[in-house]
């Protein structure tokens, strides 16, 4: 469950996405917002109050924790420059590694043993000038675990016609076609300096937990 699922199924007056009163983050998605409330059915709005806040997995020996924000907070934004807000995250919970979303760019931490990996996100691009969408993999290897990003192409041309059609701001569907985000205001500055720089795919091996290691 992300904050979205957590406010369409409480039926919140907004998504809960984090974003300050007044910014164009908040404008845009208050708008986009509407449109979900009145055309996702209740049922399935229902469905989505039911999905867990979180999930965790063994892994050749090691313990991941999917969230979609922050560990304790559902819609904090945790980007890759923030080393001190990933320490303190990953000190609040008993895991060898967090997979976290909500800031939609891909990027893998190392704080000493323990990792902090967010696979990116498919319905938005990563600010980096290309259209692509990014997912993970998490693999086995003889040594211990690998983790992949990985782009993903899509029909985002159609993507972009669908939500003119909608009614949607214009700002994201321009975002779809041209893979840059419509506003920065969650951005820090090391992340706003990135905005076009081309993200390529990359791999992160995970060496084995010396814990079950023989």
């Amino acid at each position: 469950m992300g904050n979205c699922e957590e406010s369409l199924a409480a039926g919140a007056a907004d998504c809960g996405c984090g974003f300050e009163a007044g910014t164009n983050c908040s404008a845009l998605s208050a708008a986009w917002y509407r449109y979900s409330c009145s055309h996702l059915r209740r049922d399935a709005a229902a469905w989505m109050g039911t999905l867990p806040r979180a999930i965790r997995f063994t892994a050749k020996g090691r313990h991941v924790l999917c969230v979609h924000g922050g560990t304790r907070v559902i819609n904090r934004f945790v980007f890759a420059s923030q080393a001190e807000v990933i320490a303190e995250e990953l000190a609040g919970v008993d895991t060898d590694c967090v997979v976290g979303g909500h800031c939609s760019m891909p990027f893998t931490r190392r704080v000493g043993d323990r990792l902090w990996h967010n696979p990116g996100a498919l319905g938005m691009p990563a600010n980096d000038g290309t259209p692509r969408v990014w997912f993970s993999l998490l693999l086995p290897t003889a040594d211990g675990l690998r983790l992949e990003h990985h782009p993903m192409s899509y029909d985002h041309t159609a993507a972009a016609t669908a939500m003119r059609a909608a009614g949607l701001p214009e700002g994201y569907a321009r975002g779809l076609e041209a893979g840059l985000w419509p506003s920065e205001d969650v951005l820090p500055p090391a992340e706003r300096a990135l905005r076009g720089r081309h993200v390529g795919a990359s791999a992160y091996p995970w060496p084995p937990d010396r814990r079950t290691a023989a």
